[in-house]
């Protein structure tokens, strides 16, 4: 059975798995121009990403760089991540009024 994940750490995942290592800097820069994805932002998510055991963090010569663990396989968009998202949409378009 995959591993899951939110959609949010789905998309750090994919630009690990693109990239290879990196930093937490070189992660936020490569979701841009996503809006809301600060450094504290993408902070927050490595370290849940670390305890769900996704990726791991090397230290080489000072510098930190997270790596994926799984392959992307081994890895799935929880269904619950999924819905939530669309009930997010939803909240939006109801509060700009409804309009689609």
């Amino acid at each position: 059975m995959p591993n899951e994940c939110t959609q949010a750490e789905w998309k750090i995942l994919e630009i690990l798995w693109n990239q290879g290592s990196m930093t937490t800097g070189q992660i936020t820069r490569g979701l841009q121009p996503e809006p809301g994805w600060t450094q504290h932002a993408v902070c927050t998510l490595l370290k849940r990403m670390k305890q769900k055991d996704l990726i791991v963090l090397e230290e080489t010569g000072g510098v930190e760089r997270y790596v994926c663990k799984l392959p992307k396989e081994q890895v799935s968009i929880a269904p619950w991540a999924l819905d939530r998202s669309l009930l997010e949409r939803l909240k939006g378009r109801l509060a700009k009024g409804g309009k689609h």
